[in-house]
């Protein structure tokens, strides 16, 4: 935990419900930032968040066909939980080549996703433990494209 001070360089004591240590354990805590100088007194408080850390999987995967211009291509992803616990807040971002531009996207329930400027991103509240979950971003081939061109796609979470 770093403490900022005004004035710089005060001495801060820090409890974490009432603790020097600091926890470790996933939790709600409440942190307080005690200063307690011969010139200058106060506290600060807010909550410190512990939540597991996410172990997803990512595949992308590609339709069949050639890439000729005005083609329609869709990337499914499969996104999937490999923790003991539910995922939460999850947010995939799917960059789409330069020579293709965003068509429309099919998700399940409770996922959803905007395409701006060839980056989709696509958001959902969880992720159960051992689930998965897919997004197919159909994507359409541009005009100026060569026949046969290779088109690059790359997503991450």
């Amino acid at each position: 935990m770093t403490v900022t001070t005004d004035p710089a360089g005060l001495i801060a004591a820090v409890t974490y419900n009432g603790s020097t240590t600091a926890p470790s354990a996933v939790g709600s805590y409440p942190v307080t930032a005690t200063v307690s100088d011969a010139n200058y007194q106060g506290s600060a408080s807010g909550t410190l968040i512990i939540t597991y850390a996410a172990d997803l999987g990512l595949a992308n995967t590609v339709s069949a066909g050639p890439v000729k211009p005005g083609a329609s291509l869709t990337y499914t992803l499969k996104l999937s939980n490999r923790r003991p616990h539910t995922a939460q807040n999850i947010r995939l971002v799917d960059t789409l080549d330069a020579n293709a531009t965003f068509a429309s996207y099919k998700a399940s329930k409770g996922w959803s996703c905007s395409a701006i400027a060839g980056v989709v991103t696509c958001t959902g509240v969880s992720l159960a433990s051992g689930s998965s979950v897919s997004i197919a971003i159909t994507v359409t081939v541009k005009q100026t494209t060569a026949v046969g061109a290779l088109l690059s796609n790359s997503a991450a979470v």
